[in-house]
């Protein structure tokens, strides 16, 4: 299932261009590795283009809940955290796409609580760049039942506990865990901004990317408490089967600049077998839902939806 938040896929509405507190010192970069302009840039297009076509994507479509909007914004408001109304109005927007495109067969309080998530994961992503030091330290302060000084991390903390309300208990436990794991990642990219990734690091971009991306927290999402037996396990076979989306508009500190560096080769050609890496996966999650229509169905749905909402943006401009 498609990962759904990072912080290189933002919209521009919600995205912080401050800059960030990087302590690394940086290593010598391939120096054919650079960001890509001109024909780069419209050879990058042809390749999703092509990418689309093999998809066979077809955009979903869906309404904005207003309610949904309203609940968001409120939630947003509440924070008072000094944000103006257009990072609002594009958090709101960002948070509630999210759940309307990718998990709308999911009931009202279940979207009401993943909206809210997502708007703590897209702050947090932002947060970084202000309080770098909560953000490592979020982790701890659960542990130690401590306050996390920021009435964002506080709430994200708070629905720990919600999500065995609302999952099972299995299912919660690795949503929580990503969600862990999603923060460390992000105090790690900050830290090390200006890291380049040596060539051989073959492991590290996959490392990272599959921490920040919080893949498994928004493919159990799908999987609500009570929707099947308990019993009925099958859908764990294809949370594993994750893919990545990345930017790739000039920044170089992405999955995809990162994998190029690792293994000294030219990021287009990265990202032309990432293209074919995640065919093949859907290919997979396909097969293995073949037999379980309301499976394949949900699968087919998120996937979708997922690239509605990380991949065909305006800093993309391939539709």
């Amino acid at each position: 299932m498609a990962d759904v938040a990072h912080r290189t896929d933002m919209p521009s509405a919600v995205k912080d261009e401050g800059n960030h507190s990087g302590s690394e010192h940086p290593l010598p970069r391939n120096p054919s590795i650079q960001p890509q302009c001109g024909s780069a840039a419209a050879e990058i297009k042809i390749i999703f283009q092509d990418f689309l076509a093999r998809l066979q994507y077809r955009p979903p479509r869906t309404v904005p809940n207003v309610s949904l909007r309203a609940d968001v914004t409120a939630e947003i408001v509440s924070w008072k955290a000094g944000l103006s109304a257009k990072f609002i109005d594009g958090l709101t927007d960002t948070a509630c796409t999210i759940v309307e495109s990718a998990l709308g067969h999911i009931s009202y309080v279940h979207q009401r609580l993943l909206a809210f998530y997502s708007a703590y994961i897209i702050y947090v992503d932002d947060f970084g760049s202000r309080d770098l030091e909560a953000l490592g330290r979020f982790g701890q302060r659960i542990a130690a039942r401590e306050s996390q000084g920021d009435p964002v991390l506080e709430r994200m903390a708070r629905q720990f506990s919600d999500m065995y309300a609302m999952y099972p208990p299995v299912a919660a436990d690795l949503i929580n865990t990503a969600t862990l794991a999603g923060v460390a990642g992000t105090y790690i990219e900050f830290k090390t901004e200006h890291m380049a990734v040596a060539p051989g690091a073959l492991r590290y971009p996959s490392f990272l990317r599959n921490m920040t991306g919080y893949s498994t927290a928004y493919a159990f999402f799908n999987f609500v408490q009570g929707w099947r037996d308990p019993a009925d396990t099958f859908y764990l076979q294809i949370v594993p089967l994750s893919f990545y989306k990345e930017s790739m508009d000039g920044e170089t500190n992405t999955y995809i600049y990162q994998r190029a560096n690792a293994e000294n080769a030219d990021p287009l050609v990265v990202l032309r077998n990432l293209c074919d890496d995640t065919l093949d996966m859907i290919r997979r999650i396909g097969d293995l839902t073949s037999s379980d229509p309301q499976l394949a169905d949900i699968c087919r749905s998120y996937l979708m939806c997922a690239f509605r909402s990380n991949v065909l943006t305006d800093k993309y401009e391939v539709a």
